[in-house]
Parts: C-alpha cells; structure tokens; sequence
C-alpha cells in the first residue's frame, strides 16, 4: 500500500501543474478585465475583413471607441482577403460577421448554405476598381472584344475579376472568360507592374493601382465611378449571433452610422486615420482610395438598398437587384450551373430589421434628395458637334430588336428585348446613350437611311416615355446600310442581308478622357 502514496502525491503534483500552465491565462485574464476599463464589458464582436480601404470606418479607432464606451468589445481580424475561409469561420460562429462583396458571398458561403445573412450595406466601389489600357492598342471595349490576341492582366476571385465578368455579360465579351486570355496575378500591383513593364496591354486594377496608371498615361476603358450596384460591399452577420443579439446587431449598426457621419462631417479627420491606422503615408494616395468609394448612408441603406422605411416609394430593394445580378453573371461566366439562391429567393439572404431598427434609434427622418433613380437621372442637351466629341465605351450586347416588317414599328416581343436591356441600362446611370439604326444593302439607299432612321427614333421613343430616361441623354442616329457588319465564311447571302445586318445598336458614350 506505501507505493501508492507517492503516485497519489505524483498525480496531484501533475494536476496542480497543469492547472497553472492551463489555468493561469484563464485567471490572467479574469485579473486584466476585473481591474481594467473593461471590466464591465457585455461581450465581443468580431468581424473578418481585409484592408479594402471601404471596410475602414467599421473597424477604425473611432468605431471601437464607440463600442467600448457602450461595454462592447469589437475585434477586426485580418484575412487577406480569404473569402472562403472568412465564411467558414462565419458559419462556425468562429466570427461573428463578414464583410464581404456580395459576388463573393453568393460565391464562398454557398457551402455553408447561406448561414450568413445581409444586415448592412457597406459601400460600392466608385473608380476603386477599372480596367485600365494602353490606348494607342485598345483604345475601347469593342476593340478588347474584336482583338482577341490582346490579352489582360487581372487577380482571380477578386472584386475586379468581378468587374471583368460583369462587363463579359453586358457587353456580350464573353472571349473575355476563355482559359488564357487573362494574364494571373496575385494581387493588383502585379497587374500593374504587367502593364507598365508591357507584358500586356490591358489590366484590371484597384487604387491606388488604378490612380498610378492614369498618371503614367494610360486610360480608364471603364470603372466602377460610372457603374451602380456592380462592387457592391456588405456586412453579414452569423444568424444564430443575429437571433441571439438582436439589441447588440442594432447598437454596432447605429454606432457605425455615427462614425461614417462623423467622418462625413470631418473628411480631414477621415484622411489622417486612414494614415494613422494603415500602410498609406501620403495624403494624394489616401485621398485616391477613399475617392474610388462612395459610403452608403443610413438614408441609402433604408430607403435604396433594404426598402426598410414606411415612406419608401421604392418597389423593389436596390440589393434584391444586385443579388439578383450578380447571380446572373456568376452563371453566365459558370461560377454556378444554376441560381445558388436558396428557393431562388434573395430574400432569404438579406435581414432588414436592423437597419429599420437603427433608423428608427436615429429618429426615423430620411435625407430628402439623397436618393435619384438611376434610369431618370437628367442630362445637359448636347450639340451634333458634342456627340461627336464623346468617347465610345462599347456597344451594349442586345438580341435583335423586332420591328413589323418593313415599318418602324416595335413588336411585343421587340419590346421585351428592350425591357431586359433596360436591366444592364440601370448599372450605367452616368453613360450617354448613343441609338443606332442599321439595314441591309439592298433596296433604295435614301429608303434604308430613313427606316434606320425611324427605328433608332422608335426605340428612343420607347425608352423615353416607358422609363423616363431623360431625352438629353440619347441620341438617335440611322446609317442605313453604309455600315454593314461582316459577312461570316460560309453565310449564305440571303440570311445575312436578312438576319444579320439589319440590327439597332445601342452604344454607351462618355466624356472625353
């Protein structure tokens, strides 16, 4: 029975050793938060995210001063931008929100059946993404599009791949997405670097990317400045965090709106933290990230974004439409086979009540004039002489509008064309619209010019008086058949004067570079 004693003694001398090794943390801590400021803390939150320069005011200085003041401890973590992994921990409740694009949320949390849901929308990105080109090579769109030897350089899964992808749909580019044409980096200065060194003539870039090119002379063929609902940044919350802290969500969301007014209200303050707290040195190069992002307001998120407000006269939610966009895109550049939406619902991923309730915390009054359709924006009238001064974008992609034959009369079905053409409209609020009028070569010239003429006027009318899109903005202009598309090899003569030249373009024009 003697030896048994010192294995008792070894065995309590074994405990009590791992309870100070393991122990002591637990107790260290209990010290630290009882003899602190946040000894009286309610909890944590944290939130994964990256070092987009839009994700600043949610986890600046001023942000978690404000929630600590309110007993909330908030904790930003880092990931670099590994989407997949951020909502894996989302959906483990490793964190309790994600910020995230809202391709790359229908994309990484897929997997976990959406236990994400979108409680705040963040900010779009305003000329903070672009493809950006060597002129004097490609000099717009249509010419990336036509020249398929032109390759570009561009970062897989980031928010400018979405970019690449969402101009691959609209502009019916779809060459862009085939394996080989896009030139792999792993960040956007190496995209760059590509582009400077001449290694390619095209690159899809971030600021301050995007700012650096612009400088040495190359050209914006196109950025998210002249885009709507395309980047579009949002804050998702784990559900069960959600469900179980309805108080707590409303309080990070009110104390959030707060910083971003401030930071409104003080733009000098905004530019030296985002100095103070990141990488960025120079004031020019934290002004050009922060000028690639327009913060969406609490008016914007109420009333645009979620439709949460009584007063709202919006019919469906801008971010029901973004969902819905993005979901078309990713299946066209087969990302999915089909919609990911659970019952195809994008309801389903979006919870409205927070922000209702913020707006309500904050006394429930809407920023009169903050919010403009984007379909009915006015435009200043332009001379001949002005259209002919604007820079071509590209040519939208459009199936064949359908007239009566021989008239310039719309059809029902070549009014559904235009209806779903409307939808890519909506994402370009800031393009001028250039209607043109195309015929075969056959018949009397001066017969052709005038249907051309008359079908480019109908379909402006129809644009017009259906969607209010302001008269000033298009322009409608018949070629007849003076400008005839090429003939395809092996098309037989009789369909391609029927099928094929016969067609009304829709251009999309901006200023001058």
């Amino acid at each position: 029975m003697h030896w048994k004693l010192p294995l008792i003694l070894l065995g309590l001398a074994v405990i009590i050793f791992l309870g100070l090794q393991f122990g002591k943390p637990f107790w260290d801590e209990h010290v630290v938060q009882s003899t602190s400021d946040i000894k009286d803390l309610k909890g944590t939150m944290t939130v994964a995210m990256d070092s987009w320069i839009g994700y600043f005011p949610l986890c600046s200085l001023e942000m978690r001063e404000q929630m600590k003041k309110d007993k909330w401890l908030l904790r930003c973590e880092d990931d670099k931008a590994d989407y997949a992994k951020r909502m894996e921990k989302l959906s483990h409740g490793k964190t309790d929100f994600a910020v995230a694009t809202v391709d790359s949320y229908l994309l990484n949390d897929k997997a976990y059946n959406y236990d994400g849901v979108i409680i705040l929308v963040i900010d779009e990105s305003k000329g903070g993404d672009a493809i950006v080109a060597n002129a004097k090579i490609v000099p717009n769109l249509d010419v990336l599009k036509a020249n398929t030897q032109v390759k570009f350089a561009g970062t897989p899964g980031s928010p400018s791949h979405h970019l690449i992808k969402t101009v691959a749909k609209h502009f019916g580019m779809s060459e862009l997405l085939t394996k080989g044409r896009m030139v792999e980096t792993a960040r956007s200065e190496e995209a760059w670097e590509k582009l400077q060194d001449g290694d390619v003539d095209v690159a899809v870039l971030w600021e301050p990317d995007v700012s650096r090119a612009l400088n040495k002379g190359f050209v914006k063929l196109i950025g998210t400045e002249d885009m709507e609902g395309v980047i579009v940044d949002i804050l998702v919350a784990n559900r069960s965090f959600l469900a179980n802290h309805p108080d707590a969500v409303e309080l990070l969301l009110k104390n959030y709106f707060d910083v971003l007014q401030y930071y409104r209200d003080n733009p000098d303050a905004l530019v030296k933290n985002v100095k103070q707290e990141t990488d960025v040195s120079e004031d020019d190069v934290a002004k050009a990230m922060l000028a690639g992002v327009h913060f969406s307001t609490l008016t914007e998120n109420v009333e645009k974004w979620f439709n949460a407000a009584a007063a709202t006269s919006v019919t469906v939610s801008a971010l029901v439409k973004s969902i819905e966009s993005a979901v078309d895109i990713l299946v066209e550049s087969k990302d999915f086979s089909a919609s990911p939406l659970p019952g195809n619902d994008p309801y389903r991923l979006i919870a409205s009540a927070p922000i209702a309730a913020a707006f309500e915390a904050a006394g429930g009054v809407l920023d009169a004039g903050e919010i403009t359709d984007p379909l009915t924006a006015p435009f200043k009238a332009l001379s001949g002489d002005g259209w002919g001064k604007l820079r071509r974008v590209g040519a939208v992609k459009v199936d064949p509008i359908i007239f009566q034959s021989g008239t310039a009369n719309l059809t029902l079905e070549g009014k559904e064309i235009i209806d779903r053409m409307v939808e890519t409209l909506e994402h370009y609020p800031r393009y001028r619209i250039s209607i043109e009028g195309h015929t075969g070569t056959r018949g009397d010239p001066a017969v052709n010019l005038q249907l051309s003429q008359e079908r480019a006027e109908s379909v402006q009318r129809y644009l017009e008086v259906t969607y209010s899109v302001d008269a000033n903005r298009m322009r409608a202009m018949g070629h007849g058949g003076t400008k005839p598309m090429k003939k395809p090899a092996g098309e037989e003569d009789d369909a391609y004067q029927k099928y094929r030249l016969p067609r009304v373009e829709i251009l999309f024009m901006a200023d001058p570079l």
